[in-house]
This record gives structure tokens, sequence and C-alpha cells, in this order.
């Protein structure tokens, strides 16, 4: 749609919900998110584009749910407007993507909803590009809060105690109601059936809730067997000697499969395993050590290496008091 002189432009019978708002002019363009709740819906303040070639976009790929993003247009800074002041080009591209337990870092999270009783019902990648000219660079954190609106497919709603876990940074955050020290937090709107996220940080994300009709929690029944056992060791990073009788049971299940079978662990489970068995490498050579060190140099008990140099400390002593005697008859 082309707008009028004035800018001004309308849509006609448009259904009651969140879309992304492209408006381009020349080669600047960015998209704003728009909520659409009543038969007449009217922005409330003027859309203004970002001067010469700054764009912002979102690109919803494959069978991900239409999600809509707000606050994109405010990322870029102070650098970013004097490229484009020199004649140069700057893009923020928001890429969301659905994804299924198989997927970088998806066990990490699962483990965590597990041992808070939650039950996983959609994988999402959120990962945000910045390209300047023809350079593009993957962006961890963005200067300020967007906000991300996720419609929530029939099987997903009607749930309880919606939570969001995000994989960041080797951590796996839980974002909640309340927002965290960073303003992120999730809203449940549209009649339940949209769950706002507010947030800065972008990598792996997982829709969880509490299952009112099963219970909830648990480990997804679609994990073989072995990882569900590797999903219940602790992480390398909390792995303790203490542990090494858990994992010696779990190495015994592993050794057992064939190669094709080890093959289709999930991977990053599959890391997580090696980086176990690596750890616990290092800790029963510790306790071997430990063990020769301790036979060699005992500090209590009865030591047989003692003998020999008693006896002849003894020998030695017997020996000079034979000589003295041998002198005094020399003498008399």
């Amino acid at each position: 749609m082309t707008t009028a002189a004035d800018g001004s432009f309308s849509f006609n019978q448009v259904p009651n919900g969140a879309y992304d708002l492209i408006i381009s002019k020349d080669d600047g363009s960015v998209t704003i998110s728009v909520t659409v709740d009543n038969a007449d819906n009217r922005l409330e303040s003027a859309i203004i584009l970002p001067s010469g070639k700054m764009n912002s976009e979102v690109e919803v790929k494959g069978d991900t749910p239409p999600i809509t993003v707000g606050n994109l247009e405010q990322q870029f800074d102070e650098k970013d407007k004097e490229i484009v002041e020199n004649g140069g080009s700057v893009e923020i591209k928001l890429i969301a993507e659905t994804k299924d337990n198989k997927a970088k870092n998806a066990a990490n999270i699962t483990v965590a909803a597990s041992s808070n009783g939650k039950e996983i019902g959609m994988f999402i990648d959120l990962s945000v590009f910045k390209i300047i000219g023809a350079s593009t660079k993957k962006l961890n954190d963005l200067p300020s809060l967007i906000e991300i609106f996720i419609p929530l497919n029939e099987a997903l709603q009607g749930k309880t105690d919606y939570v969001i876990y995000r994989y960041h940074d080797s951590v796996v955050d839980m974002i909640t109601t309340t927002p965290n020290e960073q303003g992120e937090k999730i809203e449940l709107i549209d009649g339940g059936k949209t769950i706002k996220l507010s947030a800065k940080k972008f990598s792996t994300y997982a829709i969880a809730y509490n299952d009112t009709t099963t219970g909830g929690g648990g480990t997804p029944s679609n994990y073989s067997e072995i990882e569900k056992l590797i999903i219940d060791l602790p992480s390398a990073e909390n792995f303790k000697e203490s542990n090494l009788p858990e994992f010696e049971k779990v190495e015994t299940e592993y050794n057992k499969l064939n190669s094709a079978e080890k093959s289709a662990i999930d991977e990053s489970l599959h890391n997580k395993y090696k980086e176990i068995l690596k750890l616990t490498e290092t800790m029963r050579k510790d306790i071997e050590k430990t063990q020769i060190s301790s036979s060699k140099n005992p500090k209590t008990g009865n030591n047989s290496s003692l003998g020999p140099i008693s006896v002849t400390m003894g020998l030695i002593v017997l020996g000079f008091g034979l000589y003295k005697k041998a002198k005094k008859k020399q003498c008399e």
C-alpha cells in the first residue's frame, strides 16, 4: 500500500491480533509491531523513518508462528548513525525459527525445565544480526528491550504458570512475569492466546508451562533411555567425586551401544557426556595417585618398611659396643 501525500494510510477489515507493520521509502525501512484489538484502531503516535539507509527487519522462518516484534527500530547506536551520515548502510534483522528438542542447547533447557516441574511446549531460536554494508555480525545482546509477540497454538493455550527458558552464555535463564535485573519479563495477553516477551538477549528460547492435564514435569518421552540417563546427570560444572558411581552406571550403558546408537544421541547431550567423561578420567587419576601415595607414606599404623632400618641401627649400636669392649681389653 502507498500512503497519501501527508503519510496517512488505512487498512480495512483487519482481524484482531498482533502484526508487523513494515514502512519503507527509498532505501530506508522500519518494522514496528501493531496490535489490532477493536473495529477502529488508530496508531497513537507518528511513525518516523530512520534517516538514510537505516533499516530494521523481522524474518519468520518455516512453520514458525507469526511472531511480531516491537522496538527493534530503536536499537541503532550513535556509531550506526555516523556510518549512515557518511553514506553507509546499517540494518538490524531479527530471525525467528522454531526448533525441536534436538536443537543445540535444547537439552540443557529441558534439564532445567524438568527440575522445575515444567513441560516444554516449543523451542524457538531468536537471532539478531547487524548488517553494515557487506559485513554481517551476530548480536548476543541489544542496547534496550524489544517486545516479541509469540502466538500460541491451540495445544499451547489454556496451560498454567507459563515461563520462558533461554540458554545464553552457557547459562539457562528463566524469564517469568516478574522482571529480572535487565527488565526482561513475559506477559500473557490476547485472552491467553499470545505471550508478550520483553527481552534483550538472544539465543535458544523455550516456552514452558505446568500441564494441568498431565501434571507436568518429567523428562519428555521422546528421549531414548541413554539420553534420559545423561539428562539426569549433573552438569560438568556441578559434577563432584561423589557423582562418580552414578556416572559409572551411565558409562556402562553407553558402552553397550553400537556406533549407530551412539550417533543417534542428541548432540548437546553427547557433548555433555564426553565433557563429564573427560572430567572423570582426571578424577580417577587423582584418586589413584592419592591411593598410591597413601600406601607409600602411611601416617598411622605399623610400617614394615621401617623394620630393616631398625635392624641396621641395632647392628650398628651392637657393633659399637663390642668395639668399646675390645678397646678396653687392649688397654688393660
